[in-house]
């Protein structure tokens, strides 16, 4: 295998009865998530109280929502818990 073309034969060919379907992709195809991510997150230095955030003591983050269990059947609810934020 010394081609790209070579991979994508392999990879297209290693299912017998139905071959996968495959696309070349090439480096334009490849988006650049990064500024989009430091726009919708920031990396908090003070908590609501105005005290230093240090990450070696966060043990738990939550992005808005969480998920609660019914004791009496174990069954997962999954709810938005913005208010406790």
């Amino acid at each position: 295998m010394y081609l790209l073309q070579d991979w994508v034969e392999i990879l297209r060919d290693s299912n017998v009865r139905k071959p996968f379907e495959t696309t070349v992709m090439h480096q334009e195809d490849f988006l650049d998530w990064k500024g989009f991510v430091n726009e919708r997150y920031k990396m908090a230095t003070k908590d609501q109280e105005g005290k230093r955030v240090l990450l070696r003591h966060i043990h738990w983050l939550n992005f808005g929502w969480g998920e609660e269990r019914k004791r009496t059947n174990k069954q997962s609810v999954g709810r938005q818990s913005v208010d406790k934020i």
